[in-house]
């Protein structure tokens, strides 16, 4: 936008405006919230004064996005580097801070850093203000050597290292993930290649790279709590002089996108936890069932092809009852009656903050990848076969209450609701009364029924399905032979699956396929 364009009224907007569509008495918020645009469209900050915990206290965060943070394996360690060189420095002022009743923290986000401060709103300023000027100096031509300490970096860069090994020993079914997210979402990067870019940094590094960062910085601010619209504004203007960075405008702020998978096809990539663990005797099964997208108040029927805001918040329903319906039977089936193995999940995730999906997690020390499959694909017609076809309408709407219930219960303190709040704002959905929303829609007749439970099933679930997408994660234990890509097709081909991709090299792979259209930038008005 142009300098002071779509500039706010201050606390005249009541809320409205950043919910999409037409809303329900059922379905209205019962808090206030608001998109603030700041002098120069520089900034968004959402504020929620408190008027239910009656508490002293309050919550900000901040958002600081950079192009510059994950565009390599090398700019995500040396951002993993500037997060916990800053926290050791704050480390000093953070003794008073806690003995005030002040808490921080600095976590390395997907698209830059995240700042979190809590607790009594009249000192929060000046926490905030400390921890942005340590910041900043990082940034300063004449940076003391406290700042750029060789000490400190040497001992933090030993930490990191430590770190990222360690996580090599990780869980079968952990690696078996990654695999999944570094081929179904870009940019992603994995393990092996951050460690191979740390023996090269060094501190002259660090510098170069924390001036890029902080040159050009989008910053999104939430204050919740016993904070005004007008201290918070001051609170991120203040934020905002003080780091001196220019705006990055949205055509170069860091998106991570999920890959956009051809519908009616199950992809399969394979590898061997001696990668990471020579002695790592378990196997593990990671396998996603694309739903679509999340919905999110930019959401709406447009030349993409993307559902209209209730159609996606409808099928959002759909797969959480899934998930709420299967997990217990998926945990009694495979864990308890086929003892397959210790781990056994049955969850709803979010691919890229982006594409909603159900996920059936297994890791077995008896059996390999490919039997695991089998059985999870076997779960699904059982569950099918013997539960859902014989399911009432009274039992369906026990769990649609439990759905119901689970939506609407309220945060037990002021860092819980603001966390629930927050997440809409790290996903980019902003839909602040989704709960609401989609309870609204629980409760509408005749929506949900349990034929509609059983097409949803045969449609995102069975095996013969044309719109069914999946995707599975396959890591092979110490004993277990990963098999070679025709043997692996001749054996799904056995059963009938010829829609099947071999997943062989992750970026050829990543490639080959298109990625999900970027959303709507709004309601953000730059």
């Amino acid at each position: 936008g142009e300098e002071g364009d779509e500039e706010d009224d201050d606390d005249d907007d009541d809320g409205d405006d950043d919910a999409a569509g037409p809303v329900s008495a059922a379905s209205k918020p019962s808090y206030v919230t608001w998109n603030e645009v700041l002098s120069g469209n520089q900034m968004v900050l959402w504020h929620r004064l408190d008027a239910h915990w009656n508490t002293p206290k309050a919550v900000v965060q901040f958002n600081l996005e950079s192009q510059f943070a994950f565009s390599s394996p090398w700019n995500v360690v040396l951002t993993d580097l500037l997060s916990r060189i800053l926290t050791e420095l704050l480390n000093e002022f953070a003794y008073y801070a806690d003995c005030a009743g002040l808490h921080y923290y600095v976590s390395v986000a997907k698209s830059g850093l995240t700042f979190r401060f809590e607790g009594y709103n009249h000192k929060l300023p000046v926490l905030v203000t400390r921890a942005m000027e340590e910041l900043r100096r990082f940034a300063d031509s004449g940076s003391s050597t406290t700042t750029y300490n060789p000490a400190l970096f040497a001992r933090v860069k030993e930490a990191i290292t430590r770190a990222y090994k360690n996580q090599l020993f990780q869980q079968s079914y952990y690696h078996a993930m990654l695999g999944a997210y570094e081929c179904l979402e870009e940019p992603r990067f994995g393990l092996f290649e951050k460690i191979q870019t740390l023996p090269h940094i060094q501190l002259d590094s660090l510098q170069a790279f924390a001036r890029q960062f902080l040159s050009q910085l989008s910053l999104e601010v939430f204050v919740n709590g016993n904070i005004s619209v007008d201290e918070a504004k001051q609170l991120a203007i203040s934020a905002k002089n003080t780091l001196q960075a220019t705006h990055l405008p949205y055509s170069l702020q860091a998106i991570r996108r999920p890959v956009h998978l051809p519908t009616g096809r199950h992809f399969v990539y394979r590898q061997t936890g001696q990668t990471y663990n020579p002695d790592e005797l378990n196997s593990a099964s990671f396998v996603m069932f694309m739903f679509g997208e999340e919905p999110g108040v930019a959401t709406a029927d447009d030349v993409s092809g993307a559902t209209s805001l209730e159609d996606g918040l409808i099928l959002q329903n759909y797969r959480n009852l899934f998930v709420r319906m299967m997990s217990e039977p998926a945990f009694d089936q495979l864990r308890t009656k086929e003892q397959l193995g210790y781990v056994v999940h049955l969850t709803g995730r979010e691919l890229a903050d982006r594409l909603l999906t159900v996920t059936v997690i297994v890791q077995s020390n008896v059996q390999d990848p490919v039997y695991l499959d089998g059985r999870i694909e076997a779960f699904l017609r059982q569950y099918r076969d013997e539960v859902l076809a014989t399911m009432d309408e009274t039992t369906l709407q026990t769990f649609i209450n439990a759905e119901i219930e689970s939506l609407l219960e309220k945060p037990k303190n002021l860092d819980q609701e603001t966390r629930w709040f927050s997440a809409e704002l790290t996903k980019g959905t902003y839909l602040f009364d989704r709960g609401q929303r989609l309870v609204a829609l629980l409760r509408r007749e005749g929506l949900y029924s349990v034929q509609k439970m059983q097409e949803m099933f045969d449609k995102y679930f069975g095996l013969q399905s044309a719109t069914r997408t999946s995707f599975s994660s396959q890591l092979f234990g110490k004993n277990r032979r990963v098999p070679t890509k025709a043997e692996a097709l001749a054996a799904l081909s056995a059963e009938g699956r010829t829609n099947v991709t071999i997943v062989e090299d992750i970026m050829e792979f990543k490639r080959r396929l298109p990625l999900l259209p970027l959303p709507s930038h709004l309601p953000k008005p730059f």
